[in-house]
């Protein structure tokens, strides 16, 4: 007797969607965001569930320019004095919208996101500093691959969350990218302080881009970000003393000396510089690593991180927590892929960029 055998189910593999929503579940639980959960879940399906898609053994569709490997979320980790903040960040829509219908998408999603978040007022004193950086129709930014913005939010305990939008500055003439940096800043009352600012790198870095972040008081926060290869550690730490005060100079001298180790005799190959602007005068400054860059291996970011975080015993733990449940208590030792970027914040902060596809299994179908 024949005894016939019915195929075996073929298991598909779960979506980078549903990967990361598991481990924001997992984080808002260890950052004590547990109230929070629904709403972090809820911020995460707008923002990713179209983008995210796809199966989390294969690459992205359409690469991002979020990450090293064009994977379109990051997650970030902020610790400093006032506890840990958790934050993602991700590019809006399915991955076949042309720039224009990125563009208009994303702005209904900032929309839709204002009010679960309650940032009706201001994202309506949001939207015509949008309209400066990434004006609707403009050829030339309609034509830029990475798109126009990224959508966020962040989310810490005992504190309302807050809406963020990151505008592309990349694109068109150099001369063009400064004149919108300039408007931008004018139009947040700190035109003046930018101005003496761009005097003393325009001939070192170039522009990036900017970022908006809006809270339920109606209260807005805006940022400027700068880049640049081969910068000396010398001109970044009299950068940050210029606009940090020495004691930061000295912060990112010990940083650089703890996550480059040797390489911190050399030129940078990748830094990023931001400037938070407040009205008529300028915030934090912030100067950020780019771990693929930086690092051999996850292994080696990992021992260097918690170097860099021996100091706070607490930011130490939470770092330490979060990677564990980031990387499943798996990290590479050849390849950087889950550490995306690393910043010293003047305020005593220190961020930390993850990318959450950065752990991916080997491209196999399982």
């Amino acid at each position: 007797m024949t005894v016939e055998l019915a195929p075996a189910c073929e298991v598909r593999p779960p979506s980078l969607y549903e990967c990361v929503r598991d481990q924001l579940d997992e984080l808002a639980g260890a950052l004590g965001l547990g109230s929070e959960q629904p709403l972090i879940a809820r911020t995460h399906q707008l923002l990713s569930a179209e983008s995210a898609a796809y199966p989390v053994t294969r690459p992205p569709p359409r690469r991002s320019t979020l990450n090293a490997d064009g994977t379109p979320l990051q997650l970030s980790l902020t610790l400093g004095w006032s506890g840990a903040r958790l934050a993602f960040l991700s590019d809006v829509g399915e991955p076949a919208l042309s720039t224009a219908e990125r563009m208009v998408a994303g702005r209904a999603r900032v929309r839709e996101l204002a009010e679960l978040t309650g940032a009706q007022r201001a994202v309506e004193r949001i939207e015509p500093l949008v309209d400066t950086m990434a004006p609707a129709g403009n050829p030339q930014l309609l034509s830029e691959p990475a798109g126009a913005f990224w959508i966020g939010a962040g989310f810490a305990p005992g504190r309302s969350p807050t809406l963020k939008l990151y505008v592309n500055a990349r694109w068109g003439e150099e001369g063009a990218r400064w004149a919108r940096l300039a408007e931008f800043a004018a139009q947040l009352g700190a035109g003046v302080a930018w101005r003496e600012v761009r005097e003393l790198v325009a001939e070192e870095l170039e522009p990036l881009g900017v970022a908006l972040a809006a809270n339920p008081d109606g209260a807005i926060a805006g940022r400027i970000y700068v880049s640049g290869y081969g910068k000396t550690w010398e001109y970044l730490e009299a950068l940050g003393r210029a606009y940090g005060g020495a004691v930061y100079g000295e912060r990112l001298r010990d940083c650089a000396q703890t996550l480059l180790a040797d390489d911190h005799a050399y030129p940078t190959r990748s830094v990023v510089c931001s400037f938070e602007l407040l009205a008529g005068r300028l915030g934090d400054v912030k100067v950020e690593l780019c771990g693929h860059c930086a690092f051999d291996s996850d292994r080696q970011a990992r021992e260097r991180c918690e170097q860099w975080l021996r100091d706070d015993q607490q930011a130490l733990d939470v770092y330490t927590r979060v990677t564990n449940l980031l990387s499943g208590g798996s990290l590479s030792a050849t390849q950087t892929t889950l550490h995306s970027y690393m910043g010293l914040g003047s305020g005593h902060s220190r961020t930390l960029y993850f990318n959450p596809a950065g752990t991916r299994p080997p491209d196999g179908g399982a």
